[in-house]
């Protein structure tokens, strides 16, 4: 009788679970960055004898974990898709999450559409306006340039992302980032920190950064990616506003309402009849015209009459015109009165009414 033994490898088995959810959690509280902005060395000087403001932007992470950002596949397009690793309390342990495919130039990754630049019209009570001029979609690659004033827990002694000294990872290459307590400084020498200036009028405006603009990053707080700094423009340029009524100027301070300008709108109905008429709001000047009441247009008297489209601001010299529809709307017989107010550059203020009328 002939025995035989079978023998089997040795197995080393054990199981995995996984589950696919709606909301990712990791086996700790997650390490998220925060990124803040700010502005600095705000200077007002030409380049190619044109007016532009130049300065400094500093992208600072005040987070409990670092802005880490690795590319992966390269495109078609020689794009490279990028993903967002968030570490996990233990700092070993990540999540990712797409960025999205960033720019290769001159062999160095790019943080694409990493800021906004923007020179904004300061409104009433130091509210914020319309565009005067801007810089807009700038690409960085993200690098610790500099210890924050701030350290908070978790900051490194020493740069990890390029930056000053070789840090762990080379700067703009594949891997690139900000660490906790530290920040990207991008100075006013470099060509991207400029906003042209050309046609904006003298005055002071917001100077506004803001980081991150299409949201391609997971923070710990969003609130805090836009800065604001008020800067007068010294430009030599000051606007000319002239506001028209069926195609014909209306006189600032004008208190006799006239049916030649559309400011006597005549007799309404008082029970099935509104009246809309639309104004234009022309710039003539050498420089924006900023509309910085809040609304733009207001109307002062009788609330028989309202503004129903609000012009756009600002008005510049190449697109030099606005408009702004009032619709008179009686509510009882009788004249009716009301004062147009446009606060602006040069403050013009004019005045309509109408006689309402009841016909039964």
């Amino acid at each position: 009788m002939v025995k035989s033994n079978l023998r089997f490898p040795s197995l080393f088995i054990f199981v995995l679970n996984g589950l696919l959810a709606s909301d990712r959690t990791m086996s700790g509280a997650p390490l998220l960055p925060d990124i803040k902005m700010d502005i600095q060395n705000i200077v007002q000087t030409t380049a190619s004898g044109q007016p532009v403001l130049k300065f400094s932007t500093w992208t600072v992470n005040i987070g409990s974990g670092p802005l880490e950002l690795h590319a992966t596949t390269t495109n078609p397009d020689g794009t490279q898709n990028v993903y967002q690793w968030i570490y996990d309390s233990d700092g070993v342990s990540h999540t990712e999450t797409f960025a999205g495919a960033f720019a290769i130039v001159s062999g160095r990754l790019r943080f694409l559409d990493s800021a906004d630049y923007f020179l904004k019209e300061i409104t009433a009570g130091n509210g914020v306006g319309g565009i005067v001029a801007a810089n807009q979609k700038v690409a960085y690659c993200i690098v610790d340039s500099a210890k924050y004033t701030t350290q908070p827990p978790g900051a490194p002694p020493s740069a990890v992302y390029g930056g000053i000294g070789p840090g762990t990872y080379p700067a703009c290459g594949e891997i690139m980032g900000v660490s906790v307590g530290w920040a990207d400084i991008y100075p006013s020498t470099f060509s991207t920190q400029v906003i042209p200036l050309t046609g904006v009028s003298d005055g002071t405006y917001w100077l506004e950064n803001t980081g991150d603009p299409l949201n391609r990053l997971v923070e710990s707080d969003k609130t805090n990616n836009t800065t604001r700094i008020p800067f007068t423009i010294t430009n030599g340029l000051s606007p000319e506003i002239d506001v028209l009524g069926k195609g014909q100027s209306i006189p600032n301070n004008d208190s006799t309402p006239d049916t030649s300008d559309g400011t006597d709108f005549g007799s309404v109905d008082v029970i099935i009849d509104r009246l809309t008429r639309t104004f234009t709001i022309q710039n003539s000047g050498t420089g924006s015209l900023s509309l910085t009441g809040v609304p733009n247009v207001q109307i002062t008297g009788s609330s028989d009459f309202t503004v129903t489209l609000q012009p756009v601001s600002p008005v510049q010299i190449d697109n030099p015109t606005t408009t702004f529809r009032i619709t008179f709307n009686p509510s009882s017989a009788g004249l009716k009165t009301a004062t147009v107010i446009i606060p602006n550059n040069e403050v013009r203020i004019c005045s309509a009414d109408a006689a309402s009328s009841f016909i039964s």
